[in-house]
């Protein structure tokens, strides 16, 4: 491994632990228990007097720093942006991420991305319609477990 790639690594490593740590104790703020009483009733926290908006404007912004920052650090990383990347199938693969770990909680897409790729190396391997195995794999997860992956650990360990 070459030392650029090293320090790029590292570089990620850090930006990375800055994130969880600025955004970790967030979660549990009153930003992210209006935005959960939102998605549970957004017209009862409208007559609440809540600025429903505002709030989903806010969190819409802080998903953009994070986003740009990880699509600077990306292409730091490969010191290449690629256009592949920007293609319409593109967003759709981190839909089906958060979708499979499970979009109500701060850690399902990241669990859900793992299984996404490890699924994706493994099944490719193997045979070459592997889009339709993620496919009805992901169909599966979506009709039998609505809360994703994490959503069915999270149950098995609630008493």
């Amino acid at each position: 491994m070459d030392h650029a790639l090293r320090l790029g690594h590292r570089e990620i490593v850090d930006q990375r632990a800055v994130a969880r740590e600025r955004l970790g104790p967030h979660t549990g703020a009153a930003l992210g228990k209006i935005l959960l009483r939102h998605l549970r009733n957004e017209r009862r926290a409208r007559f609440l007097g809540i600025p429903v908006d505002r709030h989903i404007w806010l969190s819409w912004l802080i998903s953009c720093v994070f986003v740009s920052l990880a699509g600077a650090l990306y292409a730091l990383l490969n010191n290449f942006a690629d256009p592949h990347d920007l293609r319409w199938d593109q967003s759709g693969d981190f839909v089906i991420m958060a979708v499979l770990g499970g979009m109500r909680s701060f850690w399902g897409p990241l669990v859900g991305a793992t299984i996404f790729v490890v699924l994706q190396d493994y099944v490719s391997s193997e045979t070459q319609n592997w889009m339709s195995f993620i496919g009805l794999f992901f169909v599966l997860v979506v009709l039998f477990f609505p809360r994703g992956v994490l959503g069915i650990i999270r149950r098995k360990a609630t008493p």
